[in-house]
């Protein structure tokens, strides 16, 4: 699996430590502020999330929701 960029593998690792496992749905906007309020960035690492399948959106877009390969995947620390 590609080695993922820094903003997706901070995201991807804040998940996790909110305890969130597969399937558990965390609001978008919890994202923007980890990444200081930078939209364009967000939305880029939560793209490559989604594009990697270690992640999915909710229909509404409001919330993503980790797959099991985002609970597996080795984030760096």
């Amino acid at each position: 699996m590609p080695q993922l960029s820094d903003d997706a593998n901070r995201i991807l690792r804040h998940m996790k430590a909110l305890g969130a496992n597969a399937g558990d749905y965390v609001l978008v906007d919890v994202f923007v502020t980890l990444l200081e309020n930078d939209e364009q960035r967000t939305v880029s690492a939560l793209g490559e999330l989604v594009e990697q399948r270690l992640v999915v959106c909710s229909r509404d877009k409001d919330a993503l929701a980790m797959t099991q390969a985002g609970a597996r995947y080795r984030t760096v620390v």
